[in-house]
């Protein structure tokens, strides 16, 4: 019975995570560009079960079968998805249709976003904006600067005064680190890819790809594992405070 609660702990354990995932993805739902996140899961190590023979000179081992030690989480991952495209009529918002990131040189090194809200600075660089590390956005050449603060960047990512928006691909989208604000690094020069297919969309901007209906269906069914497990957690522990009782009285 104890290792049926050890499990039961550790299943109610994986719902807790499950359920901070969740409230955090519907805390996002209108943050530009945010990619869900989900928990992977994973089964802990079974152990044999064996049986030892009686009234044997050398005892003999005889399975019986397997016990597990329950389920929890393992790793959280970004679902990466596009959201939907939504029109806003600023020159320097930018939406990507189809695959790959916006390149930002930052005080950290480079990152890669899908929120194209993007600005000018005092010197005429674009530049990023929102809760991530601010950076410069980079074309294939460098930073882009407009001293009159007017960009124009067709669907293929040319730029009006010259030269192409840097987009980058991943082979391995799982092997980027979210960072602060949505942005993501890589680690791993092997994961670089020339391969994607996209369009830029001026005036547009992606939306987060979390659905709220979706999300709030999910809340319910862990709320529901989790009532679950408790109740049989209470069972367990009554029927090991009547055990207990009549033990005693014996």
């Amino acid at each position: 019975m104890l290792r049926s609660m050890q499990r039961i702990a550790f299943s109610m354990k994986t719902q807790e995570s499950k359920m901070d995932v969740i409230a955090n993805n519907i805390a996002n739902a209108n943050t530009r560009a945010y990619k869900k996140e989900a928990l992977t899961t994973r089964s802990f190590g079974e152990y044999m079960l064996n049986a030892i023979e009686n009234n044997k000179k050398s005892p003999a081992q005889i399975p019986v079968g397997a016990i597990s030690l329950g389920v929890g989480f393992a790793a959280h991952r970004s679902v990466f998805t596009q959201g939907d495209l939504q029109e806003t009529g600023y020159s320097t918002d930018f939406a990507i249709n189809g695959d790959g990131f916006f390149v930002l040189e930052t005080p950290d090194g480079l990152q890669y976003t899908r929120a194209g809200n993007f600005t000018f600075d005092d010197e005429g660089y674009l530049v990023s904006q929102g809760t991530g590390l601010r950076g410069y956005v980079l074309s294939e050449d460098g930073r882009i600067q407009s001293l009159d603060r007017n960009i124009q960047i067709d669907k293929n990512g040319f730029i009006s005064g010259g030269g192409r928006l840097r987009i980058q691909h991943f082979n391995d989208l799982g092997l980027l680190t979210k960072e602060a604000g949505g942005n993501y690094t890589n680690t791993d020069p092997q994961n670089i890819s020339q391969q994607g297919s996209y369009t830029i969309m001026q005036r547009y901007l992606e939306a987060s790809n979390v659905n709220v209906i979706d999300e709030t269906r999910d809340m319910l069914v862990v709320k529901r594992n989790y009532e679950s497990c408790q109740q049989i957690i209470r069972m367990m522990d009554d029927t090991l405070g009547k055990a207990a009782n009549d033990i005693a009285r014996l």
